[in-house]
């Protein structure tokens, strides 16, 4: 059952853009706190979609939590 689950998962995984898939990541990362990372992904995601307003507002959300107002 673990198998197939994880089958479907791969496959729907590869369906999904690689800008969602870096901005998925990174709004784990934010959530989890992991600001650093979270920066790191979100910023793949904007390299991959520039027009993602979305994606600059919660790189910025990181950049607050670790008190890089300047960024």
């Amino acid at each position: 059952h673990d198998v197939a689950d994880r089958q479907l998962l791969t496959r729907f995984d590869n369906q999904v853009p690689l800008s969602a898939r870096s901005y998925n990541r990174g709004t784990e990362y934010l959530e989890d706190g992991q600001y650093e990372i979270a920066i790191q992904e979100f910023t793949k995601a904007i390299q991959l979609d520039p027009d993602d307003a979305d994606t600059y507002y919660n790189r910025g959300n990181s950049y607050i939590k670790l008190g890089q107002y300047q960024k």
